[in-house]
């Protein structure tokens, strides 16, 4: 009986500890989105577009820093410059070696399109 009471109570340690950490870490992702949601505001005068860029939209006209804003920086960007134009694929959430799951077109700095797999 001992031992049981004792497997018993080691389970409820043991889940116990495990729930507060799963706490902790929900509760520090919830902070960090505070605070880069403060940071964003901050920086941008038009709320409107603040909050945007907090929720992570794309939106033709949006600039390059917007973008990194809402989205971070690109795992990877292929550039092409022409005459009147650099234009700019901006690569995000690899999903096999060669392939992305988000890809965002840039043509001198300002995005124009978007495909999202």
């Amino acid at each position: 009986m001992d031992e049981l009471i004792s497997t018993i109570v080691a389970l409820v340690v043991f889940f116990g500890l495990i729930i507060l950490i799963v706490v902790g870490i929900s509760l520090r992702a919830k902070k960090i989105a505070k605070l880069r949601a403060e940071k964003i505001r901050l920086k941008y005068a038009d709320q409107g577009i603040a909050q945007k860029i907090i929720d992570r939209t794309i939106w033709v006209g949006m600039t390059g820093e917007m973008l990194k804003d809402a989205y971070g920086e690109p795992l990877k960007v292929d550039q092409k410059v022409m005459k009147s134009k650099v234009r700019e694929v901006w690569k995000y959430r690899q999903l096999t070696k060669t392939q992305y799951g988000t890809k965002i077109t840039i043509e001198n700095n300002v995005v124009t399109s978007w495909d999202i797999k």
